[in-house]
C-alpha cells in the first residue's frame, strides 16, 4: 500500500508539473502571437502614413514637350484631372506608384526616387513621360532617348489659366449652340 501511495503522489505531481508546463507554453506561445499582432498593426499604420494619397495630391505639368502639348495633370481627393477634365474619381498609390485606371487603359507613375517631386510614367512606356509638381519645374532634368540631359525648364502654368484645348473647345460649343439656333430656310419637305 506504501508504494502505491507514493506512486500515485508521484503521477499527480508529474501530471501537475506538466499542467503547469503546458500553461507557461501556451502562454509563452500567446505573448508571441500578441507581439506579432502590434508589430504588424505598427508597421501598418506607419505604412498607411507614408502611402497617404495627399503625397500625390497638387498640380503635375508634363515637362519636355512643346507648349501646345502638355499635359497638366491635377490630383485630389475628388479624383484625377487631365487638362481640366476630370478622367477618374479613384486611384491608387501605394507609396512609390501612382496608378490611375480609365476607359482608355491603365496608366502608371513611378515617384523619381531622388526628388519625390517627380512623376516618371512607367506604363505605358511609350512615348516617355515626365511630370513635375507645380512649383518645382525649374529643377527638372529631362531624360532625353538613352542619356539624361540637364535642362531647366522655363515654363510656369497658372492653376487657373485654361489649357488652350478648353478654349477651343468652348469656341466649337459656341458655334454648335449659333448653328442650332439659325433656323434652316428654303427647306421643303415632302
Amino acid at each position: 500500500m506504501f508504494y502505491s501511495s507514493t506512486t500515485h503522489q508521484s503521477a499527480k505531481r508529474s501530471a501537475g508539473v506538466a499542467s503547469v508546463t503546458m500553461l507557461k507554453i501556451t502562454l509563452a506561445l500567446l505573448l508571441v502571437v500578441l507581439f506579432i499582432i502590434t508589430v504588424s498593426l505598427a508597421h501598418k499604420i506607419m505604412h498607411r502614413n507614408k502611402i497617404d494619397h495627399k503625397h500625390v495630391y497638387g498640380l503635375w505639368i508634363e515637362v519636355g514637350t512643346p507648349s501646345y502639348d502638355t499635359e497638366v495633370i491635377k490630383i485630389n481627393e475628388v479624383g484625377v484631372y487631365k487638362n481640366s477634365h476630370l478622367i477618374t474619381t479613384h486611384f491608387d498609390f501605394n507609396g512609390t506608384e501612382l496608378e490611375i485606371n480609365t476607359g482608355k487603359g491603365r496608366t502608371v507613375y513611378a515617384l523619381d526616387k531622388d526628388d519625390p517631386n517627380i512623376l516618371k510614367r512607367t506604363q505605358p512606356r511609350l512615348p516617355q513621360q515626365q511630370l513635375v509638381r507645380k512649383g518645382y519645374e525649374d529643377t527638372a532634368e529631362l531624360d532625353v532617348s538613352s542619356y539624361v540631359r540637364k535642362k531647366k525648364v522655363v515654363r510656369y502654368i497658372e492653376e487657373d489659366e485654361p489649357h488652350p484645348v478648353d478654349s477651343q473647345m468652348k469656341k466649337l460649343e459656341q458655334v454648335k449652340l449659333q448653328q442650332q439656333d439659325v433656323p434652316v430656310s428654303g427647306y421643303r419637305g415632302k
